[in-house]
């Protein structure tokens, strides 16, 4: 039975994503998008978006180190799935909180030392404050 319900759920996720996506499709002006994607510089484009992907490999290589502190078992593309969907969070909601809040969530769930993963949290938030601040 938990099967069936969890297929389910994500045949459920899958089709409300999709309907979210056509409904956000067919309300967008396509002429527009095609002439500003036109008028973009690849190289820059492609440069930034590499950047921004290897900071973020380096955030999560950063917060990885962090919780093998704190829990021993913790493998790296879990740190690195939790890391991405609080990004995603991050850019979502109206603070960089909200992000942190759902990786909180996220670690509780999957670990079982909670209060100190939780602290990672804090710990690696501290620490790249400091690091930005030595820029």
């Amino acid at each position: 039975m938990k099967n069936f319900i969890k297929k389910y759920n994500v045949i459920l996720k899958i089709l409300l994503s999709s309907l979210f996506l056509f409904l956000v499709y067919i309300s967008l002006d396509k002429v527009k998008i095609f002439s500003t994607l036109e008028n973009i510089y690849i190289y820059p484009a492609l440069l930034s978006v590499f950047i921004v992907a290897i900071s973020n490999v380096f955030g999560t290589m950063s917060w990885f180190f962090i919780m093998k502190s704190s829990a021993k078992d913790v493998k790296f593309y879990e740190v690195l799935s939790i890391y991405w969907i609080g990004l995603f969070f991050n850019n979502i909601l109206v603070s960089n909180i909200g992000g942190d809040l759902v990786k909180g969530y996220k670690v509780i769930k999957k670990f079982k030392s909670k209060y100190k993963v939780l602290a990672t949290i804090i710990f690696d938030r501290a620490f790249n404050f400091l690091i930005l601040a030595l820029i």
